[in-house]
């Protein structure tokens, strides 16, 4: 019997809606909302693999918490298929597949309805879900074409390649909230650019920066205390001195062989130790790997606390509505980073300077302003963003505080920047609103790595 999902139901003892699929091309997505469950032929490995991601990938609840197997006879299922099904099976009379089914149904009706407004919090209301559901870890997939390096098969999709390190934020926020209990999976290095793993570390000329280097061998002639080049010596089978022509005929008797040196084919220049830099092939950026971003890989369990938001015991924080300013990071994306420099301070000692913009107005006034104090926040965004440095990064955090991460200024620099600012924002606000008292505070400070991520911040916005 086929349906309009475009499938074979499978009979079963309970008289479930359960579909076996195996033609991918005309499926449409929506329909699957009929089914108790469906099984996916993996004989189609593309077709099967894209129609997992994209039921996953849905936001409508009814069809990313569907349970869906997946049916393979001979072929080891990947690791992304693994993950967003619910189980693989070998034949279609599996009785895992009625169980798990009935099982996920009794948890989904534990599930009340929630609300949620904006994109994040139906990702967040996604994942809680999906996992309490399932009773099992988030867990992250290694995969050589994801931007980082892993992925998260259920989210990942709904970041562009450049939201990353926003993905990664989230979840670190998801544990600082006591919502997932987080395990160490492995540690990346990305780039400060563009938050890509795809790197490529060098060796280069300390004079002209040049990564054209070969690799020199040495020898030292123990008689004369010569050093040099081992080419200069001549033939490997009867090496001379070039310095005093004796002939060097026994290793640790006549001579030695230090550590070798480099030659730079660019300028000439012989050295003994290379500077390092790093390649980044996303965004061609260079860089020095003391810069990189040194980020955590976890896999996260949910807790009593998740458990409870996810059926809807606990409901979440009134979402706020926050100016909106190109170029500019999520607060809890910023604190990531944050976290990030701190972490790298303390293994460079090299400190970051970090700074704040603080917009100073009573209560009264900004409710009086009403949105227009939203667009005098995001006009004040953008000064600061054309202000500012490429690699600063910002973002509006409580209290009407713009926060900078700059990691290549000094402190005096970002002091002078804040200071001009401060000046410039000041006669804007004198000018455009002069019936309100209105005033603009500036302060900086060191990311030195002693001084904790929420210590940091509370000072900041204060």
């Amino acid at each position: 019997m086929y349906s309009e999902i475009n499938g074979r139901k499978l009979t079963n003892s309970a008289n479930k809606e359960i579909y076996l699929i195996s033609d991918y091309k005309l499926q449409d997505l929506k329909n699957i909302v009929i089914c108790d469950a469906i099984v996916l032929d993996y004989n189609d490995k593309e077709g099967c693999n894209k129609f997992l991601r994209n039921i996953r990938q849905s936001l409508i609840e009814s069809i990313y918490l569907i349970p869906v197997f997946i049916l393979s006879q001979f072929d080891e299922v990947d690791l992304v298929s693994v993950e967003l099904s619910d189980g693989i099976i070998s034949t279609i009379n599996n009785p895992l597949i009625l169980e798990k089914t009935n099982l996920l149904a009794q948890r989904r009706d534990n599930l009340k309805i929630t609300e949620a407004t904006s994109t994040e919090s139906r990702i967040l209301n996604k994942l809680l879900r999906f996992y309490y559901t399932r009773n099992k870890e988030l867990t992250p997939v290694l995969n050589s074409k994801s931007h980082i390096g892993y992925e998260y098969p259920l989210i990942s999709g709904h970041y562009k390649v450049e939201e990353s390190i926003d993905l990664l934020a989230l979840l670190n926020n998801l544990v600082d909230q006591d919502l997932f209990l987080n395990q160490f999976v492995d540690k990346v290095k990305l780039c400060k650019n563009c938050s890509s793993s795809f790197l490529n570390y060098r060796e280069v000329c300390p004079k002209c920066n040049s990564f054209n280097l070969v690799a020199e061998g040495l020898i030292h002639h123990l008689d004369c205390g010569y050093i040099g080049l081992e080419k200069a010596f001549g033939n490997p089978r009867q090496l001379i001195c070039p310095n005093c022509e004796k002939g060097l005929w026994q290793f640790g008797v006549d001579y030695t062989k230090p550590t070798g040196t480099f030659s730079c084919n660019n300028c000439k220049h012989l050295f003994r130790e290379s500077t390092k830099n790093v390649f980044c092939f996303n965004c061609r950026n260079i860089t020095t790997p003391e810069m990189l971003i040194n980020a955590n890989i976890y896999s996260l369990k949910i807790t009593e606390n998740g458990t409870k938001m996810a059926i809807g015991e606990v409901k979440k924080e009134v979402e706020k509505t926050e100016p909106n300013v190109s170029g500019f990071v999520s607060f809890t994306t910023f604190t990531t980073f944050l976290e990030y420099e701190i972490q790298r301070t303390k293994t460079t000692n090299i400190p970051v300077s970090i700074g704040k913009i603080k917009i100073d107005i009573s209560i009264n006034d900004k409710n009086r302003l009403g949105h227009r104090f939203i667009n005098l926040v995001e006009e004040i965004g953008e000064f600061i963003k054309n202000t500012s440095l490429s690699g600063d990064i910002i973002t509006v955090g409580p209290n009407d505080v713009f926060l900078i991460i700059s990691p290549f200024n000094s402190l005096t620099k970002l002091d002078f920047l804040l200071g001009n600012m401060q000046i410039s924002i000041q006669k804007m606000l004198s000018m455009s609103f002069p019936e309100y008292d209105i005033s603009v505070r500036v302060k900086s400070n060191f990311i030195d790595g002693r001084t904790q991520k929420t210590e940091m911040i509370n000072d900041l916005i204060r």
